[in-house]
């Protein structure tokens, strides 16, 4: 099992005991820092957008299961403590990076506190993932450890945010797998297929019908069978090599400007919104300080 870890830490293109040693790990530290910020605005922002309708809650609340054992008279009263519990421990987490009692006193509030969001809009936003991930995989870093094994535990924070950065990539590659794979199927039983260029604009027509707005190319795309066809490859690609830039790390800040493209262009056209998965990408691949480091 060793041989196998140490064979796939081998792949990656960074050496992590040298950045441990060197004058970077300041730079990684503070750049862990500043993702608790962005958390703790981007939760304020959203606490301040859904508190008035948690005091009043509706009736036909979505039950996503982190919720489902709660009441729907408790509700007003923990979706703020929830709320308030992971905004507080986020700005905790900024001061006191390494107390692992704040990153997991983060997390599990805000992802109670995002499911109740869920349950209120009635939808679950594929836009909230990344922040998730992240704020689970940052809890198991290491907490303060003896001076004797500072180097330990500046290795162990290193790859953390290289895990981070793996699992975001890897969540884009198996979307594009499930997209691959699942097409292919619906294609060989003869049902609607993406590789099919009218069987692609059936499906973008059928999602429209659910949108009221937001929509700004659709119109342009099922008027466009090979536009719609190109751009499914687009999305297609980009998804399925997304985690080749975990491995090599110099590709990271490209990759991160192509999913980026990829959120404004699916935006545009099925009338979502991805802000804060875009912010998370923008930080996670573009500014992360791994992109510049390697052997």
């Amino acid at each position: 099992m060793n041989r196998f870890i140490n064979k796939f830490w081998s792949l990656i293109e960074l050496d992590f005991e040298a950045l441990a040693k060197s004058s970077e790990v300041d730079k990684v530290i503070l750049y862990l820092r500043y993702f608790y910020l962005i958390v703790f605005v981007i939760s304020i922002q959203i606490f301040n957008d859904i508190r008035p309708a948690v005091m009043q809650p509706p009736q036909d609340l979505l039950y996503v299961w982190p919720i489902q054992w709660i009441p729907n008279t408790m509700f007003k009263y923990l979706g703020p403590f929830f709320g308030i519990t992971g905004i507080l421990s986020s700005i905790l987490c900024f001061f006191y990076i390494h107390k692992k009692i704040f990153k997991v006193t983060s997390f599990i509030s805000l992802f109670m506190f995002w499911a109740i969001v869920f349950a209120f809009n009635n939808y679950i936003f594929h836009s909230m993932h990344i922040m998730i991930i992240s704020l689970f995989l940052l809890c198991l870093l290491p907490s303060d450890l003896k001076k004797s094994k500072i180097l330990e535990k500046n290795v162990e924070i290193i790859k953390g945010i290289w895990l981070v950065t793996f699992f975001i990539l890897l969540t884009y590659t198996c979307a594009g797998i499930s997209k691959f794979i699942g097409s292919f199927y619906d294609l060989y039983e003869g049902g609607i297929s993406m590789y099919n260029i009218d069987h692609l604009n059936t499906i973008l027509a059928q999602y429209w019908e659910q949108k009221t707005s937001g929509q700004i190319f659709s119109h342009f795309i099922i008027s466009n069978n090979f536009f719609s066809f190109l751009s499914f490859l687009f999305v297609l690609m980009v998804e399925l090599f997304a985690i080749l830039a975990a491995f090599r790390t110099k590709y990271l800040q490209l990759m991160g400007l192509l999913l980026i493209v990829f959120h404004f262009f699916a935006g545009s056209i099925l009338g979502d919104e991805f802000p804060t998965a875009i912010t998370m990408i923008a930080y996670w691949l573009i500014a992360n300080p791994l992109a510049s480091l390697r052997k």
